[in-house]
């Protein structure tokens, strides 16, 4: 079972913070955290974001859908990337960001389905937000017609599929 609010990886996989000023110390810390919301009766699914990547001018990473576990690594893996200067456009397919033939994609959020808690009480009305989108088991994105519907998540993006890179 993933930890609720609290298991200590090499990076802030987990906010284990019980008070802003915690918060604060580990995002100046380590960068970034990534935090863990678990599943409650009006939201079905875990969900997972970072806290401190607005500080660094970048967007907030949310996730829904993953173990905890996979989403504390490739939330990380994403926001070193980005810190790093990486430029990963709306709808480029991440190849070799899950194990095997999956390609979640980055799409800009244009909505929120639920608070950010640590990141808006750190950065207000700064934050801007990219939703990972998952693809199902056959690599299919959601807006694909023949999409596993057993792999929804919410949709946070506009809804129109942005072509890959080159077409």
């Amino acid at each position: 079972m993933p930890p609720e609010h609290g298991h200590e990886h090499d990076h802030p996989a987990w906010c284990t913070c019980s008070s802003a000023e915690e918060d604060r110390r580990r995002i100046e810390e380590h960068g970034w955290l990534v935090v863990t919301v678990p599943a409650e009766d009006e939201e079905p699914w875990d969900f997972h974001y970072t806290a401190g990547l607005t500080a660094k001018d970048l967007p907030e990473l949310v996730v829904y859908g993953l173990p905890a576990e996979v989403a504390g690594a490739v939330l990380n893996d994403l926001a070193s990337a980005l810190v790093g200067g990486a430029t990963i456009v709306d709808g480029q397919p991440l190849v070799e960001l899950l194990e095997g033939p999956f390609h979640p994609q980055l799409r800009t959020a244009v909505r929120r389905r639920a608070p950010l808690g640590v990141a808006e009480e750190q950065y207000g009305d700064q934050v801007r937000v990219r939703q990972l989108v998952l693809p199902d088991r056959e690599n299919r994105m959601p807006w694909d017609p023949d999409f596993d519907e057993s792999f929804s998540q919410p949709v946070l993006y506009a809804w129109a599929p942005v072509p890959p890179p080159g077409r």
